[in-house]
C-alpha cells in the first residue's frame, strides 16, 4: 500500500495485505501486454490463463470481505465461552434480560469492552468462582457496555474497565463497587459477605457423595444429632434446586418471637408511604423498609440447617433406594434417620412426589418437598431418631 493507505487503521479504507494481491495486479497488466504484442498464436493459452487468474483475484477478494467482521460487532468475541448454546455459569446480562436476571438474583457484575485486556485476565477467574456462587444463592455476571448502552447509562461512575460492582437492584441502586484483589477466591469470599450483609442467606453448597462414602457421611449426621436429606439421581453433580432446599431448611431459634419486633415500624411506615405526595420521600421509606427485611433475613440466616443434606449419582446407590431413571436435573429424595445406639429404630423415608422434577433449575412443587422434608425432620426429633 502507499504511504497513505500504510497510515490507515484496518476497517478503515484499507484492506490487510494477502500474498495473493500482487498476482491480481499481475493478472490485469499481462492481458494489457497481451493485446498490445498482438501475439495471436499466444492469445487462446495467454487468455485462458488470465481469465483463471482473474477468477481466482475475484474469489480472494470475496473471501476478504467475508473475513471481515463488520463495525458493529468487531471485538464482541466471546469472552467468556458462553454462547451458543454452551452450559456456562457466567451470566452474560444484556438489554434483555438485565431486568428480570437481577430481580431474582443479586450478581457480582464485571462492566468490560472488548477491547480492554484486563477484562480478558479476569474472565476465566471469574468463569471459575461462578459456579460456587451459584450454589451459594447469588450470580456472576458481565455486560459488554458497547451494545448495552441503556445498563450501563444505570451506573454513571464507570469511567475504565473493567468496573466491578454488586448489583442487587434493577434500576442500580445501592450497588456498591468492589476494590479488592482481582482474584477468584477473593472476589467469591468479599461477595458471599456483601450478600449477607444486604439481607441474603447464603446456601452451604452440597457435596455429591458415593454409595461407599454414604455410610460415613450417615454415621457423622448422627453424631450431630441431624438427619440426613439424601437425593439419588443419574448426574454427576449435584442439582442447584438441592442445595437451595438445603438452605431453605432452618431450624426455628428457640426464642424467636412470633412476630417481628418492627411489625409496628412496618405498618407505620407503609401507611407513610401510601399518604407521602412526594416520590424522594416515599423512595427514602422504600429503602428504610428494604433495610429492615434485609436486617431479619440475615438474622434468620444465621439459624442452623434442618439436615445433613448430600447427593449421589452412581448406580450402587441407585440400585440400593430404587432410585433408577431419573432425568436430568431431577432425582429420588429420600430422609433418614440414623439411631446410633439401636440401628433397627433408624428410618428411611421416601419424598411421595418421588422423583423430584425440575425445570430450568425449578422445582415444580417446592412448597410440597419442603413440607416433607420438615415433617421428617420433626418426626426423627420427636422419636430420638438422630
Amino acid at each position: 500500500p502507499s504511504r497513505a493507505e500504510a497510515r490507515r487503521p484496518l476497517g478503515v479504507g484499507r484492506v490487510p495485505s494477502h500474498p495473493h494481491t500482487h498476482n491480481c495486479s499481475r493478472a490485469r497488466s499481462h492481458r494489457s501486454a497481451a493485446a498490445q504484442r498482438h501475439t495471436y498464436p499466444q492469445r487462446a493459452t495467454l487468455l485462458t490463463t488470465t481469465s483463471s487468474m482473474a477468477s481466482r483475484c475475484r474469489a480472494i477478494s470475496v473471501i476478504a470481505f467475508a473475513l471481515m467482521a463488520p463495525p458493529a460487532l468487531a471485538g464482541h468475541g466471546d469472552m467468556f465461552g458462553c454462547r451458543g448454546g454452551k452450559n456456562c455459569d457466567v451470566t452474560e446480562l444484556t438489554e434483555a434480560n438485565w431486568a428480570s436476571t437481577i430481580a431474582a438474583t443479586p450478581h457480582f457484575i464485571m462492566f468490560y469492552a472488548p477491547w480492554c485486556g484486563h477484562c480478558k485476565q479476569l474472565a476465566p477467574k471469574l468463569k471459575g468462582a461462578a459456579k460456587k456462587a451459584k450454589a451459594m444463592g447469588f450470580g456472576i455476571g458481565a455486560v459488554d457496555v458497547e451494545p448495552n448502552p441503556s445498563i450501563q447509562s444505570l451506573f454513571p461512575d464507570i469511567k475504565g474497565f473493567p468496573s466491578l460492582k454488586y448489583v442487587n437492584n434493577a434500576k442500580g441502586k445501592k450497588s456498591i463497587d468492589y476494590n479488592g484483589a482481582r482474584e477468584g477466591d477473593a472476589i467469591l469470599q468479599w461477595t458471599k459477605e456483601t450478600f449477607m450483609k444486604t439481607g441474603g442467606v447464603p446456601t452451604e453448597p452440597v457435596e455429591a457423595k458415593a454409595w461407599s462414602e454414604l455410610y460415613t457421611f450417615l454415621g457423622r449426621a448422627a453424631l450431630d444429632d441431624k438427619p440426613a436429606l439424601l437425593a439419588v439421581g443419574g448426574d454427576k453433580e449435584p442439582p442447584a434446586w438441592l442445595a437451595k432446599l438445603h438452605g431453605d431448611l432452618k431450624e426455628a431459634p428457640k426464642d424467636a418471637p412470633k412476630e417481628s419486633p418492627e411489625a409496628e415500624t412496618k405498618r407505620l411506615l407503609t401507611e407513610a408511604k401510601k399518604a407521602t405526595k412526594l416520590a424522594e420521600v416515599r423512595e427514602g421509606i422504600v429503602g428504610v423498609l428494604e433495610t429492615l427485611n434485609m436486617a431479619e433475613k440475615a438474622k434468620t440466616g444465621k439459624s442452623k440447617p434442618l439436615f445433613s443434606t448430600t447427593y449421589s449419582g452412581d448406580a450402587e446407590s441407585a440400585a440400593a433406594f430404587n432410585a433408577t431413571g431419573a432425568a436430568k436435573g431431577s432425582a429420588y429424595v429420600f430422609a433418614l434417620a440414623l439411631d446410633r445406639k439401636d440401628l433397627g429404630k433408624s428410618a428411611v423415608l421416601a419424598y411421595p412426589g418421588n422423583p423430584v422434577v425440575a425445570k430450568r433449575g425449578k422445582v415444580e412443587d417446592g412448597a410440597a418437598l419442603a413440607a416433607f422434608a420438615r415433617a421428617a425432620a420433626a418426626a426423627a426429633a420427636l422419636h430420638g431418631h438422630s
